[in-house]
């Protein structure tokens, strides 16, 4: 286990870009529902594919619609089916083609 799991929710939301960028994937599965939602919409556009792939189904379900409007393309497109079905009706709507 890491300290990531350990972050207050503003702890989380005070992270630089580039130090989200530099999680492990393990680092991003051990954040949980509640610090998940705490990303600002820079670092979730700062997650590389792979970590975003490695959110659990549980923790894209809590992004906000905003969080998800913020999405990549690239990030959209590592969407897994899973994922996919994750997704509440807003985040659905929320995503956009570039």
């Amino acid at each position: 286990m890491s300290f990531i799991s350990a972050f207050s929710t503003e702890q989380i939301a005070a992270l630089k870009t580039d130090v989200v960028a530099n999680l492990t994937t393990a680092q991003i599965v051990e954040l949980s529902t509640v610090q998940i939602p705490a990303l600002t919409t820079a670092q979730i556009q700062a997650l590389t594919t792979a970590q975003f792939q490695a959110l659990e189904t549980a923790d894209l379900a809590v992004l906000k619609t905003s969080q998800i409007a913020a999405l990549r393309t690239d990030q959209a497109n590592a969407l897994s089916t899973d994922q996919i079905v994750a997704l509440t009706t807003a985040q659905a709507s929320a995503l956009t083609t570039a």
